[in-house]
């Protein structure tokens, strides 16, 4: 970034609030994106998905249901999520709330409990 180069980083951004907080004023000191790689963004399926949204072709939305399937066998690269922490919902499920936040926008809580 010092260099005036936009980043791109996988997932997690950083490994702590404070370390993810520096990425973000280092970029914008720089002048540059970091942009962490959410791809499912960037699927012709979501894009589509994310044009009816910005035309108000679903309504209101009231409910949401998402279910993700992994192709057969567990990739080489992710092996040691589950002693890293985060398993499944590391991997896949970061992109699912990601896709719905991109494209509904972030949820108003009506009331908290607990």
């Amino acid at each position: 970034m010092r260099n005036g180069k936009h980043v791109i980083v996988t997932k997690p951004l950083a490994d702590s609030v404070p370390a993810a907080k520096a990425l973000v004023e280092a970029a914008e000191a720089a002048g540059v994106v970091n942009m962490m790689s959410l791809s499912t963004r960037f699927a012709p399926d979501v894009q589509y998905l994310g044009r009816m949204a910005q035309r108000g072709e679903f309504g209101e939305i009231y409910y949401g249901h998402t279910r993700s399937v992994r192709r057969v066998g567990i990739p080489g690269w992710s092996l040691g999520f589950i002693q890293k922490g985060g398993g499944a919902f590391r991997d896949m499920g970061v992109h699912v709330l990601d896709s719905a936040w991109w494209l509904l926008g972030m949820p108003k809580p009506v009331s908290v409990a607990g």
